[in-house]
């Protein structure tokens, strides 16, 4: 069922944040039972005198308040649930104003002051299960970036074949004919007619060889990384490169003019 669930993101982590509200919605039940259970107590004591005296054609509305079970059933209904509570109390605050107060108070501290109260603490445990899914998958993330580390660095030792510490081109298109070394370059989209290039762009210094760590990092980056960064990565470094090659047609003009003993001419506005 996990492996099912992995699959659907957004269930995932709904099931999630509502496994980790669960704790704090079993106690925000209880302790708004014991909020109607007090309320009911008082209520049995101060409204069921006067709700007896009613001649309350409603069998139900009549025994409301003759038990603390039957009047916290009641507030339950009313308070929680949210049905209307005029049918059994607007007889019996007529009958006597002053328990309006009782009732008024009953309202306000369990459906909008303790139920809201409730529900925010519910809020929080569940964004507190996403952001603890979200850890998980940053430390799933590292432990895949791990495995590949490790599986990228023994397709590099496989490559080697004269142990140099290093991968010549020879040993790079050769490596590639191995099943297991192709299957993970095609995760990456890369054909054995982008091996030279790739090859070539990875090999900084002209050497001729590529190390184990600069090339672990590259595949693995180019594995792991977010598309999304990944362009954003390429377009900085295109703007710094074209940044880098006018500062040096500029300073390469400005010496050429200089020693021509011409002028420079004036900058064009755009």
């Amino acid at each position: 069922v996990a492996k099912i669930l992995k699959r659907f993101p957004t269930l995932n982590n709904m099931i999630a944040g509502f496994s980790g509200a669960m704790e704090a919605i079993s106690w925000g039940f209880i302790l708004i039972l014991i909020l109607l259970v007090m309320w009911s107590i008082l209520t049995v004591e101060l409204a069921h005198p006067v709700n007896t005296r009613l001649q309350n054609e409603d069998e139900y509305c009549h025994q409301a308040f003759s038990s603390v079970i039957r009047s916290t059933l009641l507030f339950f209904q009313t308070l929680v649930a949210g049905d209307s509570w005029g049918a059994c109390m607007i007889p019996v605050i007529e009958a006597s104003p002053p328990l309006y107060i009782i009732f008024a108070l009953a309202l306000v501290t369990v459906q909008l002051g303790f139920t809201n109260l409730v529900l925010s603490v519910i809020v929080d445990k569940a964004s507190e299960a996403r952001e603890g899914s979200k850890e998980e998958g940053m430390m799933s993330k590292q432990d895949e970036m791990k495995r590949c580390l490790w599986q990228w660095r023994e397709m590099m030792r496989e490559m080697d074949t004269d142990h140099s510490g290093g991968v010549s081109m020879e040993e790079f298109m050769i490596g590639y004919q191995d099943e297991s070394i192709r299957s993970n370059f095609d995760k990456l989209n890369i054909e054995k007619d982008d091996l030279k290039e790739l090859f070539y762009l990875l090999d900084d210094d002209g050497s001729g060889q590529l190390g184990y760590d600069e090339l672990v990092k590259q595949l693995v980056r180019a594995q792991m990384q977010d598309p999304r960064v990944y362009l954003m990565m390429v377009r900085l470094q295109v703007e710094k490169i074209g940044h880098t090659l006018q500062q040096v047609v500029d300073t390469r003009f400005s010496d050429l003019f200089e020693a021509l003993q011409v002028p420079l001419p004036p900058p064009q506005v755009n």
